[in-house]
């Protein structure tokens, strides 16, 4: 009993005391340190999305059905690199963005049509992507829209679900809150 006092105190010492050195591996081990939030996110796609392809069908992604991507990752680095890209030119270099962080990025990729109405469960497919899934300290997401523009969100921290409204030239991110 006396042990288990003594015990707890110097963690609660050692964690108040700046969590430095060794801390901050069993809090990254644990999955303390970022862990993903995205679990559910609810598509309403308008029946005029992404309305303006035809004037920039030579950008070469579709424009019907449009992909929408998510990407989880635990590097700043890398989140800096996404953070440059819009929605045309991930997609344009999406193999070679797999093939180069394999193990740094979980990607899940789907289809919206227009009038789509659904929610998509976030699943990663394997021990590696869940791996990322779990420490990931961020979410972005890409649309695959031809109209000009980024094409590009963050999803918010913390939040587990999203909503997001797919209308004529633009993507809208609805937190849960908003709604």
């Amino acid at each position: 009993m006396l042990y288990r006092s003594f015990v707890k105190l110097c963690f609660c010492m050692f964690f108040v005391s700046g969590c430095s050195g060794p801390m901050e591996q069993v809090v990254e081990y644990v999955g303390l340190s970022g862990g993903s939030w995205l679990k559910t996110v609810h598509i309403k796609a308008s029946n005029d999305m992404n309305q303006n392809a035809d004037a920039y069908s030579s950008q070469d992604v579709g424009s019907d059905p449009c992909k929408l991507a998510f990407v989880f990752g635990k590097s700043e680095e890398i989140q800096a690199k996404l953070l440059t890209l819009n929605g045309f030119d991930f997609f344009k270099g999406l193999d070679q963005l797999k093939r180069d962080h394999q193990n740094d990025l979980f990607i899940q990729i789907d289809d919206v049509l227009p009038n789509d109405l659904r929610t998509i469960e976030i699943k990663p497919q394997n021990t590696v992507e869940e791996n990322i899934y779990n420490k990931a300290t961020f979410v972005l997401g890409f649309v695959s829209y031809q109209t000009p523009g980024d094409h590009r969100f963050s999803v918010p921290k913390g939040a587990d679900k999203v909503t997001l409204n797919f209308g004529p030239e633009a993507v809208e991110v609805v937190d849960p809150e908003q709604k």
